[in-house]
């Protein structure tokens, strides 16, 4: 019978937040044992003025592994990984998008990442 285990992401100081840059952040790598699977459960908060988006790429950088979502300006936080399957040492990966103001500055740096895992051993 499966064993369901709650964890922090690997790329998480003791579950806290998480911040996603515009170059890759490694948010979390899935158990690498055969039997075993992460259950990813994420969500991505936006302090910017401005709306963003978020690109997290589940387990490859391909385009059939890409997950892109609108994440408005300071409204909570948004669902991004809803239960998502991984394993094999896998990697969860996020970037952000940069943002410009109404002036045409850019605002970058204002994404962060919360989430869990689930760990299902076998």
């Amino acid at each position: 019978m499966p064993v369901f285990t709650k964890r922090f992401f690997s790329g998480s100081s003791g579950g806290r937040s998480i911040s996603i840059a515009t170059g890759l952040t490694t948010l979390h790598t899935s158990v690498s044992v055969t039997s075993d699977s992460d259950e990813i459960f994420f969500y991505v908060h936006n302090t910017a003025s401005v709306s963003r988006k978020v690109t997290a790429y589940v387990g490859a950088t391909l385009a059939k592994d890409k997950v892109v979502q609108a994440v408005p300006p300071r409204d909570g936080y948004y669902l991004v990984g809803p239960g998502m399957p991984l394993g094999l040492g896998k990697i969860l990966k996020a970037l952000s998008t940069a943002g410009v103001t109404a002036t045409g500055a850019a605002v970058a740096g204002t994404l962060t990442a919360w989430g869990w895992v689930n760990r299902i051993d076998q």
